[in-house]
């Protein structure tokens, strides 16, 4: 079971639509190949534009319960994954 948890939310952030700086294209894309290898990843295991990604709402948390115990996990967004592909970058996660 899976319950989607907005960092946005708790700290009260609004999303921004500004562009994305290439070092964020490039910080997704990472984000989007640990995704994809069902890899756990953070702040810490990506070089890049983190915390600026989850400030606009386009990687964000999940609560998963494995073996009876819940686990945040960070996640790529639905609609970080569709400004990729609309800016010419062909990604799965």
């Amino acid at each position: 079971m899976t319950k989607v948890i907005s960092i946005n939310s708790l700290v009260g952030i609004k999303k921004k639509n500004l562009p994305l700086s290439n070092i964020m294209i490039k910080t997704l894309i990472a984000a989007c190949g640990k995704q994809s290898k069902k890899e756990a990843f953070g702040p810490k295991d990506i070089k890049g534009s983190f915390i600026p990604l989850v400030n606009r709402g386009l990687i964000n948390t999940a609560e998963k319960i494995i073996d009876g115990k819940t686990v945040i996990t960070w996640y790529v967004t639905k609609s970080a994954i569709e400004i990729l592909r609309n800016s010419g970058v062909n990604v799965t996660c």
